[in-house]
């Protein structure tokens, strides 16, 4: 699965047995923009931002489009923006753990 991810420009990212996913977090990982369907909760401690960090479809018709829409440059840049979010969030979880640790 990771292996054919790994190869992968884009992701469908949609509702599992609720509205949160986290298959958009393999994607970032993997260097794969996700495209985001509208009932899924992208919630997180830092905000994901449309066109940013992923794309957005209202419907499976819109997924060519929105595919066709992005250049070889947009998508570099959407994988870097990500890349970097997932460091900020990385960086903030160890900032949060070892500062707890030394207060007990």
């Amino acid at each position: 699965y990771l292996d054919l991810l790994r190869n992968a420009k884009f992701g469908l990212s949609i509702p599992g047995y609720g509205p949160k996913c986290s298959r958009e977090i393999e994607y970032f990982g993997l260097g794969v923009v996700p495209i985001v369907t509208p009932d899924l909760d992208i919630t997180y401690y830092e905000p994901l931002i449309k066109n940013t960090h992923y794309l957005y479809v209202e419907s499976p018709e819109e997924i060519p489009n929105a595919i066709k829409n992005v250049s070889a440059s947009q998508w570099i840049e959407i994988v870097h923006l990500t890349v970097l979010l997932i460091l900020r969030c990385i960086l903030l979880t160890k900032i949060i753990y070892f500062s707890h640790e030394y207060k007990t």
